[in-house]
């Protein structure tokens, strides 16, 4: 077993295809599957449920992912550290966001970003909401911004948010010269939604039960797919308009108050429990701080 066994297989298990893996590793697909065959013949166990349209992960494969991914982040924090301790070299933070986030704020903190010799670097990794305290909680990521964060707070809580959500309609769209519309209103509008998982979801779930609405969803856990459904099927959605910033500055999106609701939701900046937090964790907080309190005001 080596350390690109292990990249080739997280890969596919990302992919859920072996010839998407196959094409984004460099590698043939053959040489890719066989080096996956050698990896379960050493294992003893199948790691792939091979389907008509790809793969699938068998038990042992999920619980295989996990430590996989723990054993590539722990040889990245090694080498980051003999490169720091013995060449001043730049140590990387992992900081895991939502794709609403990182379109908020990425350009941000990498304009804040120190340089030169014995500074730091940010690599952004992007994930479900619901995925990302998985990830801190494996040790695969230094920071996260997690979304509802309530079983987390107690001892990895860094700074907290309640941010509000809003309509977001396209600007051809009939509502759009609203400033703000009832719930009632929406009836008959068409929207798409992160799935039920997603806690932005279970909050406007909740609120639907309590006025016994009964809305036109779809779910949709991408969101460029959700902006173009907006843009060109006239879809609408409720989520926090900095995951539409651009959109919204442009004049192709419109961000709406709804009326007498209740559509606030928890989001926070949580650090690794088990890595101490050194002065470079400590400056990307702050700058993902800054950077958080500049998206929610709409900049």
């Amino acid at each position: 077993m080596n350390l690109s066994q292990l990249t080739y297989f997280i890969r596919i298990a990302e992919l859920g295809n072996i010839s998407k893996a196959a094409l984004e590793l460099h590698i043939s697909q053959p040489s890719l599957s066989a080096s996956i065959a050698k990896l379960e013949d050493e294992l003893g166990v199948p790691l792939l449920s091979r389907q008509s349209r790809g793969v699938l992960l068998t038990g042992a494969g999920h619980e295989f992912l996990v430590h996989a991914r723990r054993i590539l982040a722990d040889v990245d924090r090694a080498i980051d550290s003999v490169q720091l301790n013995n060449r001043k070299s730049c140590r990387r933070i992992r900081v895991a966001c939502s794709t609403s986030i990182t379109k908020a704020i990425s350009e941000y903190i990498y304009e804040q970003l120190p340089r030169g010799e014995g500074s730091y670097s940010v690599n952004i990794v992007e994930a479900m909401p619901g995925h990302i305290p998985k990830l801190l909680r494996d040790n695969l990521v230094d920071i996260a911004v997690v979304y509802e964060p309530t079983d987390m707070l107690e001892e990895m809580s860094f700074t907290q948010y309640e941010p509000t959500l809003s309509l977001i309609v396209s600007s051809d769209h009939s509502l759009s010269n609203k400033d703000k519309v009832s719930f009632e209103e929406l009836e008959s509008s068409k929207f798409v939604l992160p799935s039920g998982s997603h806690p932005i979801r279970t909050v406007v779930n909740r609120e639907l039960l309590k006025r016994q609405l009964s809305l036109d969803i779809i779910d949709c856990d991408s969101l460029p797919a959700m902006e173009k459904l907006m843009r060109k099927s006239g879809y609408v959605t409720i989520m926090p308009s900095f995951g539409f910033n651009e959109g919204i500055e442009c004049g192709d999106l419109r961000s709406i108050a709804i009326r007498e609701s209740d559509l606030r939701w928890g989001m926070a900046i949580v650090v690794d429990p088990m890595q101490h937090a050194d002065e470079s964790v400590i400056s990307v907080c702050d700058i993902l701080h800054n950077g958080v309190l500049r998206a929610l005001s709409g900049k």
